[in-house]
């Protein structure tokens, strides 16, 4: 049994630093496996159940940070949080009701969002969230790929064009040009979180749990669901469809996002599946992952498509939300293992459009200690997934700015080729 105390913090704060993955096998069976191994003694797991709370220090956790620990199947537990205890612990905690709003954010397991960074909830290895499966790609690696879109991503980058890889769960999209107002969606929604107004329906997204009704009851595809649990059976179906084109093309399987690293074991199991079938396979990472999702991964990988936004900290963690450091160490890693790796730079205007912040991108790659990059891609800034953030029901917050053009995004490319790096534009 999971060790246990009747105590509880007076005040919880965020924790910037540590990751806890909580790996979801079936409703009533959780494996607890830590992202990192470093001993952390004021960080705990806290678990709530009907009848008591559970406070696990995660140095617990961080002694086999590879090896799950299993609670039993018949305790139920109904809420999860990690925080850091401050200013002691209690040991009278019947009835308390604590406050999580200083901490990253309250999760329930199942099939609530984590809308922060301390907790991940995932699937389990043998099944994940995947928003999409784009057949016939040519830029997402070599020849003629599938790709398959990871839904949840830990970054918040300010010109995402795919807002709805971000959230860990399934979502509704609603399209307002396609929509008739027949009002089928609003009948059948079982939390009534859709309202009729007379410029048609509105989603109450605090309300609405996903479950896709009004997507089945909208015969004009107004209403669609984005997200769903797919197990690695499903999946590889999918793939092995156009094995001849992979065959021919010299392409194969691209893993891509929302970020694929953030469901580190169903990446692995897909990427190994694949290996044993002899399908090429990429990549496409921010970096932003635990070094153990990176090295689980690593063996099964045939290329990486690793993106650098930035070298500069203060300017990663405000557009992408996200530390800089971990991007740079994972790419270091990988580096030093002798991994296949192909740096692709989004080209963003007032963000890092200028010669020295490519000089900068440039000089991280030169530092790299193993294996060099064997191309850089610069991709331009683009606007065509701006629509997407209305129909999710979120606001899309960079300013208007203009695409780079093509002149601006070759005089940045010889920053590359000066450094001695094969250099591209585009995917």
């Amino acid at each position: 049994m999971l060790p246990s105390c009747s105590a509880r913090p007076r005040r919880l704060e965020r924790s910037s630093a540590i990751l806890v993955r909580i790996t979801v096998e079936s409703q009533s069976s959780l494996d607890l496996v830590p992202m990192t191994s470093t001993p952390v003694p004021s960080v705990f797991l806290i678990l709530l159940n009907k009848s008591d709370i559970l406070f696990i220090p995660l140095t617990v956790l961080s002694i086999l940070p590879f090896r799950p620990w299993r609670v039993s199947p018949d305790d139920t537990y109904v809420c999860l949080k990690a925080a850091i205890p401050c200013g002691g612990l209690r040991k009278d905690y019947r009835g308390y009701e604590p406050n999580y709003r200083q901490c990253e954010a309250p999760v329930s397991i199942g099939t609530r969002e984590l809308s922060g960074s301390e907790v991940q909830i995932l699937r389990s290895p043998h099944s994940g969230m995947v928003f999409d499966i784009r057949r016939y790609s040519v830029h997402d690696g070599p020849g003629i790929r599938t790709t398959v879109f990871f839904k949840g991503c830990p970054a918040r980058c300010a010109w995402c064009h795919n807002p709805e890889s971000q959230r860990f769960e399934a979502e509704i999209m609603h399209w307002p040009g396609r929509c008739v107002s027949c009002g089928h969606c609003v009948a059948v929604c079982p939390s009534g979180a859709i309202a009729m107004s007379p410029s048609g329906p509105v989603i109450h997204r605090d309300r609405c749990a996903a479950c896709g009704r009004c997507a089945d009851a909208c015969s004009h595809q107004a209403m669609t669901l984005v997200g769903r649990e797919m197990t690695v059976t499903e999946v590889m179906a999918e793939l092995e469809r156009d094995r001849v084109f992979y065959d021919r093309s010299g392409g194969g399987v691209t893993f891509s996002g929302g970020e694929p690293l953030a469901q580190p074991g169903f990446l692995a199991e897909l990427a190994r599946e694949c290996k044993q079938r002899d399908l090429h396979t990429c990549v496409d990472t921010s970096g932003i992952a635990p070094r153990s999702a990176v090295l689980a991964a690593a063996p099964w990988v045939d290329l990486w498509l690793y993106d650098l936004k930035t070298a500069d900290a203060a300017a990663h963690s405000e557009g992408v939300g996200q530390c800089q450091r971990r991007v740079v160490a994972n790419l270091q890693e990988l580096s030093r293992m002798g991994a296949a790796i192909a740096i692709r730079v989004p080209v963003v205007p007032g963000f890092n459009d200028d010669e020295s912040s490519m000089h900068a991108i440039a000089q991280i790659i030169t530092g790299l200690e193993g294996r060099r990059p064997l191309r850089v891609h610069l991709l331009p800034y683009h606007a065509m997934g701006v629509d997407k953030y209305s129909r999710l029901g979120k606001d899309y917050t960079l300013p208007d700015i203009d695409v780079p053009s093509p002149s601006r995004m070759t005089e940045l490319a010889q920053v590359f080729s000066r450094a001695g790096f094969d250099v591209k534009t585009g995917g």
